[in-house]
C-alpha cells in the first residue's frame, strides 16, 4: 500500500515538471508553429520493478520462457518426378484421411506403361502357362530319368567289362565251334538232292553265324568302352537334372509353394523381371501423386491445375491438429541447466487464455541465437490438448520447480 502511495506521488511530480518544461519551451518557440507533446503515462504497476530471482523452490516457477504449439505429426508432401499438375482435390483447411489422393501429375503415359506391365505379367501367370509348366516338370523328369539310366547302364558295364569280356571271349569259342559243326553238317547236303535236309542245314548255319556276329560285337563293347562317352552321358544326365530343378522353379513361383533357397532358371527370371516391371511402372505412377500418409488438415497448398512443378518442391503440407506438443523458442542459457525431462511446466494458451499443465521431455542439446542471446529449444507435452487449439498458437511457459 505504502509503495502503491510512493508511486502516484512520483508519478505527479513528473507530469508537474514536464508541464513546466511544456510552457517554457512554448515561450521559447513564439511566433513559431507549436509541437504537440506526448503524454507520458506510468502505470501503478508494481511487478515493473525489477525484482531479482529468487532461487527455486519446490513448487515454485523459476523461469519463464516463449514457445509455440508444434502438430505432433507434419507431413510436407512433393512429387518425385516432374510435370504438369492434372488435378488437385483438397484446399487449405479440409480434413483428410491417410491414403487420400491430394494431387496428381498428368500420367497418362505412366499408367500406360503399368497397364502394359500387367498384361505382360497376366500372359506369364495364365492358366495356360501353368499347364505348360507342369507338362515341362513332366517332360523333364521322363528325360532325366533316362539320361540317368543309360549313365548308370554304361557305368555298371565299365565296371564289369573284364568279367564280361572274359565270358564273350568263351561264349566266342563255343559259338565258333558251332559254326563249324553246322558248316560241315551243311556241306553234307551239297552233293545230294535232299532240298528239305538242305535247307535245314543252312537255317542252323546261319544261326551258329548270326551267334558269333552277336558275341563279337559284345567283345568290341567290352573292349572299347569310351571315356569321353562316359563323361558325355553324365553330362546329359547333369543337364536333364538342372532342367528339372529350374522349372520346377518357375512353377512354385507360379503356384505360390516354398521357392528354393537360390532360384534360378530363364523362365523363373522371365516372370521375376515382369513382376519388377509392374512395381516399377506402379512406382512411377505414384510419384506422380500426392497421397495423405497421416490424418489430418490441409495447412499448405503451393501448386494450381496446369502449373509444371519440379520433383522435390514441397507442394502440400498435411497437420495432425489433434496431436499437439510445444517447444520453446527462447529459453535462455541461464534458465536451461535448471530444465531438466520431466519438470512439471504451465503453459498458457494466449489466444485462448487458458492453462493447461505439462511435462518436459527432452531439452536440444543444439543452442541457436535470438537477438545476441543463446537459446535452447525445450519440448513439452500437454497434460490435455484445450479445445480450439491449433498449430502455431504461442503460448508462455512456466518452468516449475519439482
Amino acid at each position: 500500500m505504502e509503495m502503491a502511495k510512493n508511486n502516484r506521488k512520483l508519478t505527479f511530480k513528473l507530469v508537474v515538471i514536464l508541464t513546466i518544461g511544456a510552457l517554457l519551451l512554448s515561450a521559447c518557440g513564439a511566433g513559431s508553429t507549436p509541437t504537440a507533446l506526448p503524454t507520458v503515462v506510468l502505470a501503478d504497476n508494481t511487478s515493473a520493478i525489477a525484482q531479482s530471482t529468487p532461487s527455486p523452490g519446490a513448487g515454485s516457477s523459476y523461469a519463464t520462457a516463449s514457445g509455440v504449439l508444434v502438430s505432433d505429426h507434419q507431413s510436407e508432401l512433393a512429387f518425385l518426378t516432374s510435370g504438369n499438375v492434372k488435378q488437385i482435390n483438397t484446399s487449405v483447411g479440409q480434413m483428410v484421411k491417410t491414403g487420400d489422393l491430394l494431387a496428381e501429375l498428368d500420367n497418362t503415359v505412366l499408367q500406360l506403361q503399368l497397364d502394359q506391365a500387367n498384361q505382360a505379367l497376366a500372359e506369364l501367370t495364365s492358366p495356360l502357362a501353368i499347364s505348360n509348366a507342369q507338362k515341362a516338370v513332366a517332360d523333364d523328369q521322363a528325360n532325366y530319368n533316362a539320361a540317368l539310366g543309360t549313365f548308370y547302364w554304361w557305368q555298371d558295364l565299365a565296371a564289369q567289362s573284364q568279367d564280361l569280356l572274359e565270358k564273350a571271349n568263351a561264349d566266342m569259342v563255343v559259338a565258333q565251334d558251332a559254326v563249324k559243326d553246322a558248316q560241315d553238317y551243311y556241306n553234307k547236303f551239297n552233293e545230294t538232292n535232299d532240298v528239305k535236309g538242305k535247307a535245314i542245314a543252312f537255317q542252323k548255319l546261319y544261326d551258329a553265324q548270326q551267334k558269333v556276329d552277336e558275341i563279337q560285337k559284345r567283345i568290341n563293347l567290352y573292349t572299347n568302352i569310351d571315356p569321353v562317352q562316359m563323361a558325355k552321358y553324365k553330362a546329359d544326365a547333369d543337364v536333364a537334372k538342372a532342367k528339372l530343378a529350374d522349372d520346377k522353379t518357375l512353377l512354385a513361383a507360379l503356384t505360390g509353394t516354398d521357392l528354393p533357397a537360390a532360384p534360378t532358371g530363364a523362365g523363373y527370371a522371365q516372370l521375376l523381371q515382369a513382376r519388377l516391371n509392374v512395381q516399377l511402372a506402379q512406382a512411377n505412377l505414384l510419384n506422380s501423386q500426392l497421397v495423405a500418409p497421416i490424418d489430418g488438415a490441409v495447412s499448405q497448398v503451393n501448386l494450381s491445375v496446369g502449373s509444371f512443378v519440379q520433383a522435390g518442391q514441397v507442394q502440400i503440407i498435411v497437420t495432425d491438429p489433434g496431436h499437439l506438443h510445444v517447444e520453446t523458442t527462447d529459453l535462455s542459457e541461464r534458465d536451461v541447466v535448471n530444465v531438466k525431462a520431466g519438470q512439471t511446466v504451465t503453459v498458457t494458451l494466449k489466444a485462448l487464455n487458458q492453462q493447461v499443465k505439462g511435462k518436459v521431455t527432452a531439452v536440444s542439446s543444439l543452442a541457436d541465437t535470438l537477438g545476441g542471446d543463446v537459446v535452447y529449444k525445450a519440448f513439452i507435452q500437454l497434460d490435455e490438448v484445450p479445445e480450439g487449439a491449433l498449430p502455431g498458437m504461442t503460448v508462455t511457459v512456466q518452468f516449475v520447480a519439482d
